[in-house]
């Protein structure tokens, strides 16, 4: 992808791109398999830009997947048609993480009828699993909740919408701690590091940490922990820098260091999104275990893909 300012999304190798500036003046790198990542931050901090800078560097690749959580309707949006979905309500969310884990699921029988234990780009695509604002997942949805009804019921409700929230955040758990070796990539983003919203099942399984502008040494701590938080300054993340953050946790970035994500705007992500949506997968596709040469091929023989798009398809799985 090529924009018009120094911050352009590039790709650097076959699996690293670069969406940004690091301090130093080296490129900010983003790993196609660098495993589950967090994207914290404030609003107005560039949380989104990031997720959506990280989005571009990946979607025109024919080996990746995007399923998107957006409960706040806003962030992933322009992503629709890329996307095998952009689920926004709670409802849609739920069902979108359950078929995630069947996906996982069956890609997990695959591999043990073969005798293999991690996923292959030949298998099939990776999976990226976005999510952007995990707090709402983890919250009730109060929506659900109906106040005009007797106050025994109302406090039912409120049961089974906490009870709902639980099964939620752990299902994202168990999808972090198992899809890695699955060819699943988890992204999570928030504007509210803290404990309760980001238990430890969750936690402990992301391997690179984005932060953003966060408003106390503590929530620092939750992104980074607390041995690395002690060695930083959280205030060296200014307000009014969009896009500045704490990057660690990467091959490219072992070590802590401070960075500025490429501005992308929301019109060059729909732009970049719908000129690669030919390669978005579908649910069937996921669930069918389709590689890239066979979704190529199946895509254009029902005619949605034309003979130009599968060529570059076959081309770039090559």
């Amino acid at each position: 992808m090529t924009l018009s300012n120094p911050w352009a999304v590039r790709q650097l190798s076959p699996t690293r791109y670069a969406a940004g500036l690091t301090l130093a003046g080296g490129p900010l790198v983003h790993r196609f398999e660098a495993g589950h990542r967090l994207v914290a931050g404030v609003t107005r901090s560039g949380k989104t830009y990031t997720i959506n800078a990280m989005l571009c560097c990946f979607a025109g690749r024919p080996d990746c997947a995007i399923v998107g959580l957006d409960p706040k309707m806003t962030g992933l949006t322009p992503w629709h048609g890329r996307a095998t979905e952009v689920a926004q309500t709670l409802t849609e969310i739920d069902n979108a993480i359950n078929r995630c884990i069947e996906v996982m699921n069956l890609r997990m029988v695959h591999l043990a009828n073969q005798g293999r234990a991690h996923w292959t780009p030949a298998d099939g695509p990776r999976l990226c699993l976005v999510c952007d604002e995990f707090a709402d997942l983890a919250g009730l949805n109060t929506s659900a909740i109906d106040r005009s009804a007797p106050a025994r019921e109302v406090i039912e409700q409120f049961k089974a919408e906490k009870s709902n929230a639980q099964i939620r955040t752990a299902n994202m758990a168990t999808i972090a701690r198992m899809g890695a070796g699955l060819g699943i990539d988890v992204v999570i983003g928030t504007q509210y590091p803290e404990t309760q919203v980001l238990p430890s099942q969750i936690r402990s399984q992301l391997d690179v940490r984005l932060v953003h502008r966060v408003t106390s040494k503590e929530q620092l701590a939750v992104c980074l922990g607390q041995g690395r938080a002690d060695e930083l300054n959280f205030k060296d993340i200014r307000p009014g820098v969009p896009g500045l953050m704490f990057v660690t946790g990467s091959e490219d970035h072992e070590m802590t260091e401070l960075a500025r994500s490429a501005f992308v705007d929301v019109p060059d992500v729909a732009r970049y999104a719908a000129r690669t949506a030919f390669m978005a997968w579908s649910w069937d596709d996921l669930q069918l275990l389709r590689s890239v040469e066979s979704k190529a091929r199946h895509d254009l023989q029902a005619g949605s893909m034309s003979s130009a798009q599968a060529s570059y398809v076959l081309d770039t799985a090559a």
